[in-house]
C-alpha cells in the first residue's frame, strides 16, 4: 500500500512531464497556424509584406504591426497598375481589384475579415469578340 505523499510525488512528476509537452505542441501548432491565402491573392508592395496570410506594415526590426489601409501595386515594366488591395487589421477586407498589363480589368476578389466571399473573372471585350469569331 502506497502513502498519500507517494501519490502526490508521482502526480507531480507526471504533471512536470505532460504540461511542458502539451505546451510545446500548442506552441508548434500556433506557430504554423496561419490564414491560408486564396488562389489569385497576389500582393506586392513596398510598404506592406505578407507572412502566413497576415499583412504587416514594414517597420523597425523585431516589431510587427498589422496593416490597415488601401495599397496599390504596379507592373514595373510599363508603370500600369496591377492591383488595388484593401486590408483591415492585417486581413484582406473589401474588394481586391486586379488588372492586366494593358490596364483592362482581370478579376476581383471580395473579402470579409480574411475570408473570400466572392471571385469575379472578367474577360476583355476585345478577347471575347476574337474568341467568338
Amino acid at each position: 500500500e502506497y502513502s498519500r505523499d507517494y501519490y502526490l510525488k508521482v502526480m507531480n512528476k507526471i504533471i512536470k512531464i505532460i504540461v511542458p509537452i502539451f505546451l510545446l505542441i500548442f506552441m508548434v501548432w500556433y506557430y504554423f497556424a496561419g490564414r491560408t491565402k486564396v488562389s489569385g491573392e497576389v500582393f506586392f508592395s513596398e510598404v506592406v509584406y505578407e507572412e502566413k496570410g497576415i499583412y504587416y506594415r514594414l517597420s523597425a526590426p523585431n516589431t510587427k504591426r498589422t496593416y490597415t489601409g488601401i495599397s496599390k501595386c504596379y507592373y514595373h515594366s510599363n508603370g500600369n497598375i496591377k492591383g488595388v488591395m484593401s486590408i483591415k487589421n492585417g486581413l484582406p477586407d473589401g474588394k481586391w481589384i486586379y488588372y492586366n498589363r494593358d490596364g483592362t480589368l482581370k478579376y476581383t476578389l471580395t473579402f470579409e475579415a480574411g475570408h473570400l466571399i466572392e471571385r469575379n473573372n472578367h474577360i476583355n471585350w476585345k478577347q471575347e469578340i476574337t474568341m467568338s469569331e
